[in-house]
């Protein structure tokens, strides 16, 4: 019983993550993998955390829906991934065309 609330818990939180969140994790993952840039585990909450529903403007779901769409390595760059994640301007390898 109590595996099942846990379950149900971690479901519920998980799909209670909004657009903008996601693309906190998706871009950490790019910056990582393909820029070859380290993303602290404190440095990804903080994204999640100044992404959360209150502190979004009405349309900025709605952007990074968008965004999070793209292929990263065709419309961002290191940098632009960088930026987002509060890492700052660390470009590595990888595109830095971006848009």
């Amino acid at each position: 019983m109590r595996l099942a609330l846990a379950v149900l818990a971690l479901v519920a939180l998980t799909a209670c993550r909004n657009s903008c969140q996601q693309l906190c994790r998706d871009l950490s993952d790019y910056a990582q993998d393909d820029c070859g840039l380290t993303v602290p585990d404190g440095q990804l909450q903080t994204c999640i955390d100044e992404h959360d529903r209150k502190s979004l403007e009405e349309n900025e779901t709605e952007s990074c829906q968008l965004a999070a769409e793209t292929e990263f390595e065709d419309e961002w760059s290191c940098d632009e991934a960088a930026s987002f994640l509060g890492l700052g301007g660390a470009g590595g390898g990888g595109s830095d065309t971006g848009t």
